[in-house]
């Protein structure tokens, strides 16, 4: 077995990638009417200090303990099933592209005047998958940063953050920032494979 290193994001060179811009239209439209929705998993903001300011809604939900070899067994969260129908198929072109199948899928809220505080993403299951970013609710005062690099992310673009080096958000306009989190694990990070989604 090859040891996690060989498949970790650290020594790569890349802070963001551009892949697509994915019409997020339908998603905006159900996510705008979210209200108690916010409020089902509070887990994420509470167990993680640099999250402390947002707020999550769980489509998919994997372990950040897992570690390498261990079986991979994401589950199924998402109450709304018009919600994944209208993210599914980009999870299934990240999939794609990546040669790898889903981690955590996660809509991410960050209201207005509040930041994410800069931390590093530890562990396997951090170091080895493929994170990727599409706002989805956005505006022209939000930024995130990746070591000294800052990008202002457009609504329905695709970006790759490389979540093993330092990065934090701000929102500095008046709306609140939504963005749809999806984790890539790449199929020869995994050695088994068990799903029902």
């Amino acid at each position: 077995m090859r040891n996690v290193r060989y498949f970790s994001k650290q020594n790569e060179k890349f802070n963001f990638k551009l892949h697509k811009i994915f019409d997020i239209s339908e998603i905006e439209n159900k996510i705008r009417l979210f209200n108690s929705e916010w409020l089902i998993d509070t887990s994420r903001q509470n167990m993680y200090v640099p999250h402390k300011n947002t707020n999550t809604y769980f489509l998919i939900e994997h372990s950040n303990h897992w570690q390498y070899g261990d079986m991979y067994m994401p589950q199924f969260k998402c109450l709304d099933k018009e919600l994944w129908e209208s993210v599914k198929p980009i999870v299934k072109y990240l999939e794609s592209i990546i040669d790898g199948k889903m981690g955590k899928v996660v809509l991410i809220n960050l209201p207005s005047g509040k930041d994410i505080l800069e931390h590093q993403d530890k562990g396997d299951y951090l170091d080895i998958v493929r994170r990727f970013h599409i706002p989805i609710i956005t505006n022209e005062n939000v930024w995130f940063k990746v070591e000294d690099e800052v990008k202002n992310m457009k609504a329905g673009e695709c970006w790759e953050i490389n979540n093993s080096k330092p990065h934090s958000v701000k929102n500095e306009g008046i709306e609140n920032r939504i963005h749809l989190m999806i984790d890539i694990m790449p199929m020869i990070g995994v050695n088994s494979y068990n799903a029902k989604i």
